[in-house]
């Protein structure tokens, strides 16, 4: 079991090397910085964007602006440190983003709900700060978040390019995250059953070994009670005839058998069956 851990936690990280080594082309292909010129306007993002009504709307929009400013499945040197060449186009978008933000906020406000309020204001922040769903205090979702559909139609081709990139190294990330998890679960799971399994035999080894002598001590002590049942007074044992003397005997020699294989094996899982299990266990 100790080897079979070993051998599951080896395979995860080979497991997570390859899916980092296979996203390298990936980044390398968005590094074109050109699509910067087609990332959506905010006349893009109000004609996309629509909810069921104005509040729902407005909680869309709010996020959509929001994760194209951080940069939400987009490279992460957009969000960190863009090349030179880009680092005025990201400014700028950003800018407009972040003014985009807080003219959907003043608008909430003046049309939806007063901001002022505590309560609506936390609600509107986590709404624009994640993907537009609205949930309650619990935490529980109770609007649905920006649809996907309307993502799509939002980004130009080249965006949508690298856009979907993202997302499948973020969904390659995850799973291998997750195959991770399971295997260090797992191998957890296996430590565990191995010391249910290792300290279950020695104490079973213990157990049998202790009872063992305990039935050979038990054996003894009847053979040497008969013997003294038979023995008369000037020290003879007496046997009423033959065929008694005979039958004593026989069952006397399988006790005594008994005691011979009893007594070694008593000893032996008592003292070498633990070690015995342990190498056992070792071995699997």
């Amino acid at each position: 079991m100790v080897m079979q851990t070993l051998i599951n936690s080896f395979r995860a990280v080979i497991f997570l090397v390859f899916c980092s080594i296979s996203t390298w082309p990936s980044y390398a292909a968005v590094n074109d910085w050109q699509w910067i010129k087609d990332m959506p306007t905010v006349a893009d993002v109000e004609a996309t964007i629509q909810g069921e009504n104005l509040e729902q709307t407005l909680g869309w929009q709010c996020a959509v602006y929001s994760n194209l400013m951080t940069g939400k499945h987009l490279p992460a040197s957009y969000s960190i440190a863009p090349p030179a060449e880009a680092q005025v186009l990201v400014s700028e978008l950003k800018n407009t983003y972040r003014q985009a933000i807080a003219n959907v906020r003043q608008r909430y406000d003046r049309e939806v709900k007063s901001l002022e309020d505590a309560e609506n204001a936390r609600e509107f922040t986590l709404v624009c700060g994640a993907d537009g769903s609205r949930v309650d205090n619990t935490g529980r979702r109770v609007s649905p978040s920006v649809p996907d559909a309307a993502l799509a139609k939002l980004f130009k081709p080249s965006v949508l390019e690298v856009y979907q990139k993202q997302l499948q190294i973020k969904e390659a990330s995850q799973a291998a995250y997750k195959t991770q998890i399971a295997e260090q679960q797992q191998a957890t799971r296996d430590t565990i059953w191995f010391a249910i399994f290792w300290l279950g035999g020695m104490v079973a080894s213990i157990i049998l070994g202790v009872w063992c002598l305990v039935k050979a001590f038990r054996i003894g002590k009847q053979l040497q009670l008969a013997k003294m049942d038979r023995t008369n007074t000037a020290g003879v044992e007496e046997f009423e005839d033959a065929r008694e003397l005979d039958a004593i005997q026989m069952a006397e020699s399988m006790k005594k058998l008994q005691l011979k294989i009893l007594v070694p094996l008593g000893g032996f899982l008592l003292i070498l069956g633990p070690f015995l299990v342990s190498m056992l266990m070792m071995l699997e």
